[in-house]
């Protein structure tokens, strides 16, 4: 059987599903954000560019010399890392195979912003239907639930759904 086209709608048509149905994809969920409005390299520069962050070497590796076990991990403001994206941008703007040893890749390693700086959150807002359905569908399913809370998790007992939607909120 060939695979189905997944249905379109803008967030407004999309407003008030309940998550039944079929897969959907969004349009305009940005739209209103307030990042998209003001975040560009220089916002973050202004607001954010003195906190340190780590940032590693991105794979994979290039060069015979390179060792995932001996990737180095820098730490760097923010400032200074937007400063070096902007440079890399410049010198080599195909990111090119053959300069990853002059030019290597960094990337910010993980950087937890919504949770280092909760204040961020008013910046990206994400329609109120989404959410993390998960334990809705291990609650309708006996047979998954039990394998799963026997198999993964021996004494689990779920956050309160307060705590639960800000660590969602969090991987935003």
């Amino acid at each position: 059987e060939r695979a189905r086209p997944v249905p379109r709608r803008t967030r407004s048509e999309a407003a008030g599903w309940d998550l039944t149905g079929t897969a959907l994809v969004i349009s305009g969920v940005q739209d209103n954000w307030k990042a998209r409005q003001e975040w560009d390299l220089e916002w973050f520069r202004r607001n954010l560019g003195s906190t340190r962050q780590l940032l590693k070497w991105q794979g994979p590796v290039f060069t015979q010399k390179e060792c995932l076990w001996e990737n180095p991990i820098w730490e760097s403001s923010l400032s200074e890392y937007l400063d070096y994206v902007q440079e890399v941008d410049a010198v080599d703007p195909d990111c090119a195979h053959a300069n990853a040893e002059t030019c290597p890749r960094l990337y910010l390693n993980g950087w937890p912003a919504f949770k280092q700086f909760p204040w961020l959150r008013e910046y990206v807002v994400n329609p109120t239907f989404f959410d993390d359905a998960s334990g809705e569908f291990l609650a309708q399913n006996d047979e998954l639930r039990e394998l799963f809370l026997a198999g993964l998790s021996q004494g689990y007992k779920p956050p309160p759904d307060e705590e639960r939607q800000r660590l969602i909120d969090d991987e935003y």
